[in-house]
């Protein structure tokens, strides 16, 4: 279902600036779909949470080492996933369709999910304790999210749909491999330089 808001820029090319406006839309709102829900968790965590707790930090270093393992190491391990979809009738429209399918693939917990990293995102956004790098955290996920979207459609454009699927998934595993190791770092950021 990604690549249906990308192709269109290749196989209309007498509206391509509207669809090419339409890929922009749905990137927007997928930044803005992260933004607030990662803004909402890092609030509920300043809420809930004592503020810049050691333990609280420990727990989270374990559960991001146990995670980056998870990725790199034991790999067939199932990650608890939602298996749907938004339903075709909210996609029909052409400029409203990119805002709610851009907002809940942003957000990401509408979707099915291939990794835990994902899971790590959503509860380093909870314990950071701040609205600002839950927001933030919130936001990066959507934006890497909408670059690999846009690097699918623009790169693959010529591509068959078989060969477009395997190179997602291939570049998927590198996400998750650069995830496993990237995440730690960045997630412990906010107990060393809190908002």
């Amino acid at each position: 279902m990604i690549f249906v808001i990308g192709e269109p820029v290749w196989f209309a090319p007498k509206e391509r600036l509207r669809y090419i406006l339409r890929l922009v839309t749905f990137s927007l709102a997928a930044v803005a779909g992260g933004l607030v829900l990662g803004g909402v968790l890092g609030f509920l965590g300043a809420s809930i949470m004592p503020m810049h707790s050691f333990a609280v930090w420990v727990a989270l270093a374990g559960l991001t080492s146990l995670v980056s393992l998870r990725e790199t190491v034991w790999s067939r391990i199932p990650v608890p996933s939602r298996h749907w979809q938004l339903p075709r009738p909210w996609l029909q429209r052409f400029w409203g369709g990119a805002v709610v399918f851009g907002g809940a693939m942003g957000m990401g917990i509408f979707t099915i999910t291939e990794s835990a990293l994902f899971y790590l995102y959503l509860l380093g956004c909870f314990m950071s304790g701040s609205f600002v790098w839950g927001a933030a955290f919130g936001a990066w996920y959507g934006l890497v999210f909408t670059l690999l979207v846009m690097y699918g459609s623009f790169a693959w454009h010529r591509g068959a749909a078989g060969g477009q699927a395997k190179k997602a998934v291939r570049m998927g595993a590198w996400a998750k491999r650069i995830g496993a190791f990237g995440a730690p770092v960045t997630l412990l950021l906010p107990a060393v330089w809190p908002f």
